[in-house]
């Protein structure tokens, strides 16, 4: 056996303390809706916020456009509220 470094836990050889192995699970998040353009997933200190937009182009002539048509537009951002205090008011 040996032993863990982080955790002073023990680990068997080629394996990870089980403390280690639930702390590297990937934790999974969900968005919720915040209006018609937004939504947030609760992340470690804050929320992930995500705005799309559906945009119109006209025809392009250079040769990376598809055409004429619509494209979804896309930005994210890290809002800080390590409590999660943030309510959406419906």
């Amino acid at each position: 056996m040996k032993w863990c470094s982080k955790h002073q836990g023990e680990a068997m050889d080629g394996e990870k303390c089980p403390q280690c192995a639930e702390e590297s699970k990937p934790v999974p998040f969900n968005f919720e809706q915040i209006d018609d353009s937004h939504q947030r997933a609760k992340v470690f200190g804050g929320w992930l916020v995500k705005s799309f937009e559906n945009v119109y182009h006209a025809e392009m002539t250079d040769h990376h456009s598809g055409g004429e048509g619509w494209d979804w537009r896309v930005a994210m951002a890290f809002v800080p509220d390590p409590k999660h205090e943030w309510e959406i008011e419906k």
